[in-house]
């Protein structure tokens, strides 16, 4: 059995994105990790089509400052790709 004494892993979070065009999760990722925001597409896990609009983000060993940081960029990230891509 593995152990994490002091609890820093499996910290996940899935985002589900229903306004995002399926399979875009790829670009707003890379888009993320410009920004320092690492999310990452969950659609090479499953395969159920609706996961083609979903993202995957960590937050173990991040305090809450941290983490409210993280989520204020990524909100920035999916306006400015949402706003920016194509109709």
């Amino acid at each position: 059995m593995v152990q994490d004494p002091e609890r820093r892993s499996h910290r996940h979070h899935s985002n589900w994105l229903p306004g995002l065009a399926a399979g875009a999760v790829p670009a707003l990722a890379a888009r993320a990790a410009q920004s320092g925001v690492g999310v990452y597409p969950l659609a090479p896990y499953y395969v159920h089509p609706r996961v083609g609009r979903a993202s995957c983000s960590g937050y173990a060993g991040l305090n809450e400052r941290e983490i409210r940081a993280g989520v204020s960029l990524l909100a920035g990230v999916v306006r400015a790709f949402e706003k920016n891509r194509p109709s």
